[in-house]
């Protein structure tokens, strides 16, 4: 059985690994998971009033000794840092990038490196997936490369990678739905501010949550009609999949594990593959959940046309039953109501691209013109700053109502235009 074990919160210490933790106010344990890298995090519990944590002894760096006290510390003698571990056995696990050492850019600067981290993560995905077929073992270190690299360019500036999720192919959906998914992750989970190595571990998770769709059948998974039920049911059965390939690389966290494995579980026990309900779905589980439906929604796919965003964020709202409320909101304030990359008709006609979204003024972004649906021709590109503009939105759009190519390139030239 785990070595799990209750510790009041003052007794709690850098590198132990936290399942749970009770509040001081009700009483109620609230699932919690991850590492404890830095004294900000414990500062914080003890400042909402946090009394006691559950400790998975098993998982923490100090696994290996007493319960421990205020009056006495581990002997660092008596444990390996994962530094060492690592080096001892002749790898260095690549090292989580740290939000204090990314030094911010402009999405046009970012974008080049965006692109290629895409493109890159795409190849990863396919060799992934040949992994899979062929029963190999996956090296758990390329995917932390992959998703380290996420995390730099999402904490350099989150628009790059972010307009890249809007760029959607529909022939490649299986392999860019798990980078978006783990880009949005990252995106919400930095949002949210959690510690960078619970960042990872989620991204992580994210990256290969639909590597069990690989044991399904073509024919059922890219049937452009409905599906039977018996056909539905064996769909579904890609996470029991997934969450058999993903528990056997070795050095997977259970994080990593619980994103994988929790991702179409709903709040109300209606969700698979275990009806989990409510609390027994940890914070990532949820959080995984809206992340998916989010860029499902948004995705043109053989069976159904893309939804635009505000669409989607409204079928989640309406789900309190299904999604997390409140993580829904908040995942509203990481993305924009508007995102960017969309593209908004205003009530004057003219078409504009968003090139900026502002989390105290959703509804107004800073937005780049260059079309007119009310006389069907491109007009003079120009940056509305939708806040110090009578113009407002109307509704979003979607690319095909224009006839138009939605790409990187389009961006750029925009950029380059209004000189943004």
């Amino acid at each position: 059985m785990p070595d799990i074990r209750k510790l009041p919160i003052d007794e709690l210490q850098l590198g132990m690994f936290v399942t749970e933790i009770v509040s001081q106010k009700s009483g109620l344990k609230v699932k919690a998971g991850g590492k404890v890298s830095k004294k900000s995090l414990i500062d914080k519990m003890k400042a909402q009033q946090v009394a006691f944590v559950y400790v998975d002894f098993d998982l923490s760096e100090q696994k290996k000794q007493p319960t421990p006290t205020l009056q006495s510390s581990p002997d660092p003698k008596d444990e390996k840092s994962p530094e060492s571990e690592a080096k001892s056995e002749g790898k260095q696990k690549p090292k989580v990038p740290q939000r204090f050492n990314a030094k911010p850019t402009s999405i046009k600067q970012e974008l080049d490196r965006a692109e290629v981290l895409f493109q890159e993560a795409k190849q990863l995905q396919e060799r992934l997936f040949d992994s899979a077929i062929k029963d190999e073992a996956i090296d758990l270190e390329v995917v932390e490369e992959a998703t380290n690299e996420i995390m730099a360019s999402i904490f350099r500036n989150p628009d790059a990678l972010l307009f890249m999720t809007r760029l959607k192919d529909r022939d490649a959906y299986l392999f860019e739905h798990a980078i978006n998914t783990s880009i949005l992750m990252t995106a919400f989970a930095t949002y949210l501010e959690y510690d960078e190595g619970l960042i990872q571990e989620m991204a992580i998770g994210a990256f290969m949550l639909d590597i069990g769709k690989t044991l399904i059948p073509k024919d059922i998974l890219n049937k452009s009609g409905k599906l039977t039920q018996e056909e539905f049911a064996t769909v579904r059965k890609h996470v029991e999949y997934s969450r058999r390939i993903v528990e056997n690389i070795p050095g997977v966290s259970p994080v990593s594990l619980d994103v994988v494995a929790t991702h179409h579980e709903r709040l109300d026990a209606s969700g698979y593959p275990e009806g989990l309900e409510g609390d027994d779905i940890p914070t990532w589980g949820r959080m995984i959940a809206i992340v998916d439906t989010y860029d499902a929604m948004t995705t043109n796919r053989r069976y159904q046309g893309a939804s635009p965003s505000v669409k989607a964020f409204r079928t989640m709202l309406d789900a309190p039953q299904l999604f997390d409320n409140e993580l829904v909101q908040k995942f509203i304030k990481c993305v924009g109501v508007y995102p960017v990359g969309s593209l908004v008709k205003l009530k004057s006609g003219k078409i504009g691209m968003v090139i900026r979204s502002r989390e105290n003024h959703p509804l107004q972004p800073i937005i780049v013109t260059f079309y007119n649906i009310t006389q069907r021709n491109h007009t003079e590109v120009k940056k509305v700053d939708l806040r110090r503009s009578n113009e407002e939105i109307e509704m979003n759009i979607k690319a095909e109502d224009i006839d138009l190519d939605m790409n990187r390139g389009l961006l750029e030239n925009l950029f380059m235009q209004v000189g943004h």
